[in-house]
């Protein structure tokens, strides 16, 4: 004769359902306010960003017909090409350096970038000044991705939300 036997598991906690294995009430955790602030920051620096790679737009007309297509082409993707070279690299940089001295100097850099394409003489002035653009800003959006996830991290019931408003507003 054998036994069988049966293993029921039970959860040990459900957040959003209200209840853990004993059926006691479980209320997810809220984020304090330098939570939401500090993700608020971040969101922000993400929405400049995006903005100052957009304000160039109007001027792509004007670069096409003084330095040609090809040079034009160029100074338009430059930032694209430098993100794509080092979001890897700047990744695990990241999590050797911490998120804090990267986000700043991934700023400091896109800042210099930016007044060197304002005042550049030549294409290749400009042009370098496009790649610290786009090197700067992998170095600090990979930085503010990282400390979102570990915002999130923290408030495991309330990741979905807490990414997707990150996303929608970036």
């Amino acid at each position: 004769m054998t036994a069988t036997v049966i293993t029921v598991t039970q959860p040990s906690k459900v957040i959003d359902g209200k209840m853990d294995a004993s059926g006691a009430s479980v209320e997810a955790a809220q984020p304090d306010a330098s939570i939401v602030l500090q993700a608020a920051v971040l969101t922000g620096c993400g929405m400049a960003y995006q903005a100052s790679l957009g304000m160039c737009m109007p001027l792509y007309a004007d670069y096409a017909k003084t330095l040609g297509l090809a040079n034009a082409g160029l100074v338009i993707s430059g930032p694209y090409i430098a993100r794509i070279a080092l979001n890897l690299t700047v990744g695990s940089i990241a999590d050797e350096m911490g998120r804090k001295p990267l986000l700043i100097g991934g700023c400091l850099v896109m800042a210099v970038g930016a007044f060197l394409t304002a005042y550049a003489a030549s294409l290749w002035t400009m042009m370098a000044g496009r790649l610290l653009v786009g090197a700067g800003g992998a170095a600090s959006d990979i930085a503010a991705q990282a400390c979102r996830l570990d915002i999130v991290a923290r408030y495991p019931a309330r990741r979905g939300m807490l990414l997707g408003s990150a996303q929608a507003l970036t």
